[in-house]
């Protein structure tokens, strides 16, 4: 009879520690699924830190889309973007506001440059690159804002079309007039200006060194 008891108790015991073996495995699981499942989540997202302070939303009369700063008080951005208006109001990441008076808009180029006299003197300029020097597929950042949130996302440059680069991520309207930022060296290399035509949704972007043309034949030159 004491026999069967013990070897009743010993069942128990190992029944009991089975079923602690269990639940244990289960939660380090669950636990290695969790960090799997963030990690995922935190590659596909867009980067957004640290934003560069000098690319600013732009908020005309009847849209809004982004902007970068280049020095001098003077801001870039997509002409239609700013449309008619002749005064716009900007705003930086860290949530800084002021108005801005458009120095000119050109439809054709779709380049507008914009000059704010309240710009705080510690905003650095975004550094400005050469988009001769591109190659296809090489990565590159587009800056700008996503449902008037800011968003630095990682994408390729696709090829030359047509005087314009192609990128090979689908864009936003809010993105319209951001900066595109070479990712070897952290570079302006051109600006979001609209999507492709038809049926292929990828992003278009005019290379800087047509974006400094423009500028400099309006006597407003940005480098």
């Amino acid at each position: 009879m004491r026999v069967a008891v013990h070897v009743q108790q010993q069942r128990e015991i190992i029944s009991f520690l089975q079923e602690q073996l269990r639940r244990h495995l289960a939660a380090m699981l669950l636990f290695w699924l969790s960090i799997v499942v963030l990690a995922a989540f935190a590659w596909m997202r867009p980067l957004s830190a640290p934003p560069p302070l000098a690319v600013a939303l732009v908020q005309s009369s009847s849209t809004t889309g982004s902007s970068f700063f280049v020095g001098n008080g003077l801001f870039v951005t997509s002409a239609r973007v700013v449309g008619a208006d002749k005064e716009v109001t900007l705003r930086l990441p860290q949530g800084a506001a002021f108005t801005a008076q458009v120095q000119f808009s050109d439809l054709e180029s779709d380049v507008a440059v914009l000059r704010a006299s309240a710009v705080d003197p510690t905003l650095a300029p975004l550094p400005l690159g050469d988009a001769a020097s591109l190659s296809d597929g090489e990565p590159v950042q587009v800056a700008g804002y996503v449902a008037d949130v800011y968003a630095l996302t990682p994408m390729t440059i696709v090829r030359r079309a047509g005087g314009a680069l192609e990128l090979s991520v689908e864009g936003t309207p809010g993105e319209s007039g951001g900066p595109v930022i070479r990712t070897s060296d952290q570079t302006v290399v051109g600006m979001v200006v609209s999507r492709l035509r038809g049926t292929d949704t990828r992003q278009q972007a005019l290379p800087i060194n047509t974006i400094e043309a423009v500028s400099t034949a309006r006597q407003f030159p940005i480098r």
